[in-house]
């Protein structure tokens, strides 16, 4: 068997697209050791699947995602909404090399809206793969989990904007827009 190694991937469009799946709408990795980069998910209905979205890497595969963009999300009756995971833990054969840290960052969803999501978002980083420059802008997704966290999030850092609902986990902070006001000085 031959095997390519370290090849990147950009750019990728999936547009105006119906899924049911059974295991995700649409799976970023976890097969790469080069990248995947520019790539934008826009107007994706995704229903009767365990999870909408997910990008999933692990410590040993190296590369990269980033610069993703998810637009336009409809999800309805799935049990993780969006999934990132950076701990997925397969690995093909024993050859791989455990010091080879995947880069997670520039990951954006604006406008995700559903219904019956148990858990809207997941994402894992860990202490070696930490997931930088989330964006979540314009969110409104009704959980069937009464659970106060509907968002779980560790190791990673990023940014909402907008109506975010259920509220967001903490390591995603609010971006409130600053108007600057201008003081006039009239001289005579």
């Amino acid at each position: 068997m031959d095997s390519t190694w370290g090849l990147v991937v950009i750019p990728i469009e999936i547009s105006a697209v119906l899924l049911s799946m059974s295991s995700a709408g649409i799976s970023i990795g976890s097969e790469m050791s080069g990248g995947v980069e520019d790539v934008v998910v826009d107007r994706v209905h995704i229903w009767g699947s365990r999870r909408g979205v997910r990008i999933k890497t692990s410590t040993g595969r190296g590369g990269y995602v980033k610069n993703i963009l998810y637009n336009n999300l409809t999800l309805h009756n799935v049990k993780m909404g969006i999934v990132i995971k950076t701990d997925y833990g397969d690995h093909p054969d024993s050859g791989f090399n455990p010091q080879a840290f995947p880069q997670v960052t520039n990951i954006s969803f604006h406008g995700v809206f559903g219904s019956k999501v148990m858990y809207p978002v997941v994402m894992a980083g860990s202490q070696q793969v930490f997931i930088t420059g989330i964006e979540i802008r314009n969110m409104n997704v009704s959980t069937t989990n009464m659970k106060k966290n509907a968002f779980q999030c560790s190791y990673l850092q990023g940014k909402v904007a907008g109506h975010v609902f259920p509220s967001p986990c903490k390591e995603l902070v609010r971006q409130i827009k600053v108007t600057r006001q201008t003081t006039h000085i009239v001289t005579q």
